[in-house]
C-alpha cells in the first residue's frame, strides 16, 4: 500500500507549517522520520521533494546550511552518523528536521519523531503536493495563522485527546488548515467535512503505527521481508533440502551460494546474509544485526559465550566427501508469514505470483 492522503498532506504541509505551530500552540512538534524501502529509494524520495523550494538538502550533519523556517531539512542517515547527532538534528527548531532512513528504526528514536513508512517499491510515488495549496497560504498567511491559533477548539481534540498525546494537536492542525483550503477552492461542506473525518482517522492511524515502528520493530520481521523480497527479485535462487546436495561437488558446497534448509532451521552463509541485508547494513554493522537476531531468538549461536554466531555444519558432496561449510542458523518458524504460510509454502507463492521459475533446488 501506497502513503494515506492524510500522510501525504502531512508530510508536505507539517514542515511548512511548524514555525507557526511552534509559536502559536503549545504541541509537541517533532521531527519527522521517513521510514524507505531501500537506499535508492530513499534517494528518490530526496530528489523529488528538493525539486520544490519547500525542502532543502543536508549532507552532513556537522554542517548544516542555511535552512529557512518554513523549510524541511532532509538527510540520509548513513553509518557515520552518531546517535548524539541524529537527536541533535531531529530536535532542531529552527526548521523542520526530515530523517530518511532504509533500515531499521532505533529504539532511542521513540519519542523524538514522526515515523512514517513510505515504504516499498511498488509505493513509491510522489509525495509532493501542488504549488498551488503553497500559494494560496503565502496569499492567507493572517487566516492560516488564525486557524492554527484556534486548533484546540476543533471538535476533533475532543474526541481523540485521551487517545493520544500532545503530538496530535500539530496533526490536527494540518487538517484544519486544509479544510479552509478546500472551502477557498470552492469545494462544498459536506465534502470538507468528509474529507476531514477521513484525514482525522488515517492520522490517528499514522501515529499508532509511528509508535510501533520506534522501540518495537523487531530485527526479525525485517530480515524476513528482505529474504523474501531477496528471493522475489534475484534471477536465480538454489534452495536445498539438507538432505539433496549430493547434487552438488565439493566446492559447490564449500564456496556456493544458496539457502540451505531443514524441518526446523534456515541456514544462510555470512555473505548471503550480507547481499540479502544491503539495506539494513547502511544503517547497522552485520554484527550487531546477528547480535540483535540472537537476542530475539531467531539465531542460534554455536559458542553463545564467544558470540561465535556462525555454525559449522556436516554435509556430503556427489563424490561422497565430506564438506563442513559456516552457516548463520536461523529458526524457520520466524519465517512463517503473517498468514500462517511457512518458508517452502511461501517460497512457491513468489515463484507462481511473479510468474517465472527462478528458484531450483526445493522444486525439482
Amino acid at each position: 500500500m501506497g502513503l494515506s492522503d492524510a500522510e501525504k498532506k502531512f508530510i508536505n504541509l507539517y514542515p511548512y507549517l511548524r514555525f507557526v505551530l511552534d509559536v502559536e500552540t503549545d504541541a509537541v512538534n517533532f521531527g519527522i522520520v521517513l521510514v524507505c524501502g531501500s537506499m535508492v529509494e530513499a534517494k528518490g524520495h530526496l530528489k523529488k521533494m528538493i525539486m520544490t523550494d519547500r525542502f532543502i538538502e543536508i549532507v552532513n550533519l556537522k554542517k548544516i546550511p542555511c535552512v529557512c523556517n518554513y523549510q524541511g531539512g532532509i538527510h540520509i542517515w548513513n553509518k557515520m552518523d552518531s546517535e548524539a547527532e541524529i537527536l541533535n538534528f531531529l530536535g532542531e527548531k529552527a526548521f523542520c528536521p526530515i530523517l530518511l532512513i532504509d533500515g531499521l528504526v532505533p529504539e532511542y528514536l521513540e519519542d523524538t519523531a514522526f515515523v512514517i513508512n513510505i515504504g516499498s517499491k511498488e509505493a513509491s510515488e510522489p509525495i509532493t503536493e501542488a504549488a498551488t495549496l503553497f500559494s494560496w497560504i503565502k496569499q492567507n498567511v493572517a487566516l492560516v495563522v488564525n486557524t492554527i491559533r484556534f486548533v484546540k477548539t476543533s471538535r476533533y481534540l475532543d474526541t481523540v485527546v485521551d487517545q493520544m498525546e500532545e503530538s496530535l494537536i500539530s496533526c490536527i492542525a494540518v487538517g484544519e488548515v486544509y479544510k479552509v483550503y478546500l472551502r477557498a477552492e470552492g469545494e462544498q461542506e459536506d465534502e470538507v467535512e468528509t474529507w476531514m473525518d477521513r484525514f482525522v482517522t488515517d492520522v490517528i492511524k499514522m501515529l499508532e503505527n509511528s509508535q510501533r515502528m520506534t522501540g518495537r520493530y523487531h530485527v526479525t520481521e525485517a530480515v524476513r521481508l528482505l529474504l523474501y523480497n531477496y528471493i522475489a527479485e534475484c534471477d536465480y535462487v538454489n534452495i536445498f533440502y539438507e538432505g539433496d546436495l549430493y547434487m552438488l561437488n565439493r566446492e559447490e558446497i564449500t564456496n556456493g551460494k544458496y539457502i540451505l534448509i531443514s524441518d526446523e532451521f534456515i541456514y544462510l552463509k555470512e555473505d548471503m546474509m550480507r547481499e540479502v541485508c544491503v539495506p539494513l547494513l547502511t544503517s547497522v554493522s552485520l554484527r550487531q544485526l546477528k547480535v540483535e537476531l540472537f537476542e530475539e531468538g531467531t539465531l542460534l549461536c554455536q559458542n553463545i559465550e564467544k558470540r561465535n554466531f556462525t555454525t559449522k555444519k556436516l554435509l556430503y558432496s556427489a563424490d561422497g566427501k565430506e564438506c563442513r561449510p559456516r552457516f548463520l542458523r536461523l529458526k524457520k518458524s520466524a519465517f512463517t508469514t503473517a498468514e500462517g504460510l511457512d518458508f517452502e509454502d511461501y517460497v512457491k507463492l513468489l515463484n507462481e505470483k511473479e510468474d517465472k521459475n527462478n528458484v531450483t533446488g526445493i522444486f525439482i
